[in-house]
């Protein structure tokens, strides 16, 4: 343990419970049984289609909005631009499209969407191959 004692003593030395426990989800409910802790691995499983990828992009931006944390993506099942998208729904809180599951509700402005786009890119930042071509 001798490597390891300045980081042991700084961990002591923490005076915040949620410094220790990491950062919020964004769900007060999630929080009681999961936080976000720097340095841990969290792995989401589940059966196809179940929301996963939908369920993570939610708690990035979340902790991106919240903490101010950045994140680098890489999607093999999402094109970039249907992933910018989603993401630009949960930043604007409106539809990208008129289409049925905006339910009515009236599609973001280009501003909106230029203004998303520049937040985005400052806190995602995309991994991809370089003809776009998944493997």
């Amino acid at each position: 343990f001798k490597m390891f004692q300045d980081d042991i003593l700084s961990y002591y030395g923490l005076k915040d419970a949620d410094e220790r426990r990491g950062v919020s989800t964004g769900w007060s409910n999630v929080d009681e049984c999961y936080r976000v802790v720097p340095g841990e691995l969290t792995i989401v499983t589940g059966v196809p289609n179940s929301g996963k990828s939908e369920w993570i992009d939610a708690l990035l931006y979340n902790i991106a909005t919240n903490s101010g944390w950045c994140f680098a993506l890489c999607s093999m099942e999402k094109k970039v631009r249907e992933h910018g998208r989603q993401l630009l729904e949960k930043h604007v809180g409106k539809p990208f499209f008129d289409a049925p599951y905006a339910r009515g509700e009236k599609r973001m402005s280009q501003e909106e969407v230029e203004a998303g786009l520049e937040w985005l890119s400052e806190r995602f930042f995309l991994i991809r191959h370089e003809d776009e071509m998944l493997p």
